[in-house]
């Protein structure tokens, strides 16, 4: 099977995304979508699936400390975007609606049924926003944890060109293709709201590492923003966490899992 170079979608400074080899983190299945393999790790039971979304550049390794606590007591799936961990590269543009399609696909070949609750990373939330508004009748939950806002690049852009400049021109940040394929998953992201009207919490950092404060100003109010135009989001602030919210406090990631859970209960029995 041809290999070819991933779409990356690191956007310095901001995603800190990382690749790395996946771990196992349950039952490993591989299955074939659209003749390129995908790889994803099962483990728990429960009627209801947590799917994990990673971020940008992340296998399922991002949910070393979130896939084990949340398997006692739910169903849990995380998975290797193409290029990433065990799945293999492939030619396509990473756009959210083909990482949507592909990975409905792909629980579905693997067994793994209706309904979903997202948990989602950084560019994964822009990832399960979407596949939300494509199969709203599949998914009763969301948690986004310190998700990419989708105004946020174009506020920089115009409200901090030579910041904005700096970061366009970093050797990481995507090019040609890659950058193509971010723009149109940040029009695709937008395009879906508004969302059905189901639990959803999202998480905000609080730590910034000596990032700019006017970045931090802009992310954070686009997290606020979008909220108060969701009528069933909460925001909630990670006290403890910088961007990667799933390694720095899995407690509450798992403990906004079981309160949607909980929440969902009576629907599911």
């Amino acid at each position: 099977m041809a290999r070819c170079r991933p779409v990356s979608i690191l956007i310095a400074l901001l995603l800190l995304a990382r690749s790395g080899a996946a771990q196992s983190l349950g039952e490993s299945r591989q299955v074939e979508v659209d003749g390129h393999a995908m790889h994803l790790s099962i483990a728990g039971a429960g009627p209801i699936t947590v799917v994990l979304e990673a971020g940008g550049g992340w296998s399922l390794r991002q949910w070393e400390r979130v896939q084990p606590a949340l398997a006692p007591f739910a169903r849990v799936v995380s998975y290797d975007r193409p290029g990433l961990g065990r799945s293999v590269r492939c030619a396509k543009a990473e756009t959210a609606h083909r990482v949507a399609t592909e990975l409905r696909a792909a629980l579905e070949l693997a067994g793994v049924r209706p309904p979903y609750l997202f948990v989602a990373h950084s560019m994964g939330g822009l990832y399960a926003r979407v596949f939300t508004s494509m199969f709203p009748s599949e998914v009763v939950g969301l948690v986004l944890l310190d998700p990419a806002p989708e105004l946020f690049y174009e506020r920089v852009r115009r409200e901090l060109p030579e910041l904005y400049a700096m970061l366009d021109q970093a050797p990481d940040a995507p090019k040609g293709a890659a950058r193509a394929a971010v723009d149109t998953t940040l029009a695709q992201a937008a395009a879906s709201d508004p969302l059905p009207p189901i639990p959803i919490v999202l998480f905000t950092r609080s730590k910034w590492d000596g990032a700019p404060p006017e970045m931090a100003r802009i992310w954070t109010q686009e997290h606020q923003r979008w909220v108060e135009r969701t009528p069933t989001a909460r925001l909630r602030v990670a006290e403890r966490s910088g961007h990667l919210i799933p390694r720095d406090e899995p407690q509450i990631v798992v403990d906004a899992v079981r309160d949607i859970l909980r929440q969902l209960e009576p629907r599911v029995r």
